[in-house]
Order: structure tokens, then sequence, then C-alpha cells
């Protein structure tokens, strides 16, 4: 996550976004992740199964969608960068 939480946001480039396939082992391992996720600055969500392809669909493997938020800690988002070259 380290790594992740380090790449910075280009002003008008977009967030960066992984979809990984995940199948719960330890719901301690699961919250960690989803901790680190969101510390590093990402927003995590579950697509449905319902959008993915039939033959992908397994109730034991979720797909997600891991988008970077515009405010990262210590990293500056689009829009302060923005403001502040047009800053006097």
């Amino acid at each position: 996550m380290a790594h992740l939480a380090r790449v910075p946001r280009r002003a008008g480039a977009p967030p960066l976004l992984f979809l990984i396939a995940h199948q719960t082992r330890s719901r301690a391992s699961d919250a960690l992740f989803m901790r680190e996720l969101d510390a590093a600055g990402f927003t995590v969500t579950s697509l449905p199964a319902s959008s993915l392809h039939p033959r992908f669909r397994d109730p034991a493997i979720a797909v997600l969608r891991i988008v970077q938020r515009d405010a990262v800690p210590g990293v500056p988002s689009a829009t302060d960068a923005a403001a502040a070259s047009a800053a006097p």
C-alpha cells in the first residue's frame, strides 16, 4: 500500500483505478486490507455480480473496484495543485 499512496495525481489526470478479484480467507486480513487502502487514499466498492459475465460469477469471489480519491494524505490533489499554481 505504501507504494500506491506515493503515486501523485497530476493535474487533469484521471484517478488510479484497479479491478481485482478477491476471495475472503480471513476477516482480519480483509479488514486490514480495507483499512490500508482507505489510509492510502483509495475507495473500494464491490461490483455487482449482475455486471459480470456469467462465466466469471462466483459467490465466493468478489470483484473489487479500487479508485484513488482526490484527497490523498501528503499528496496534493489536482484541485490543490491548480489552486497553488494560480495563487500570487
